[in-house]
């Protein structure tokens, strides 16, 4: 299991909703951050299916830009 590939069904699974909605609760822009438009339940459901991620794979989400 890749951080790729997890970050590749967060992105399948976004709305169709304009970011900016989203990105008004972000206090300071970094100018790297980004968002995805998406609901605990999917982003939970998703970690549940991923949950065998190794160590390394799981650094390169935090150093992801979502």
């Amino acid at each position: 299991m890749k951080a790729a590939d997890f970050i590749k069904q967060l992105k399948e699974s976004a709305n169709e909703r304009p970011k900016k909605e989203t990105l008004k609760f972000f206090k300071d822009d970094d100018g790297e951050t980004d968002a995805l438009e998406l609901q605990f339940g999917t982003v939970f459901k998703l970690a549940k299916e991923f949950s065998d991620m190794s160590l390394s794979e799981i650094n390169k989400l935090l150093d992801s830009k979502y």
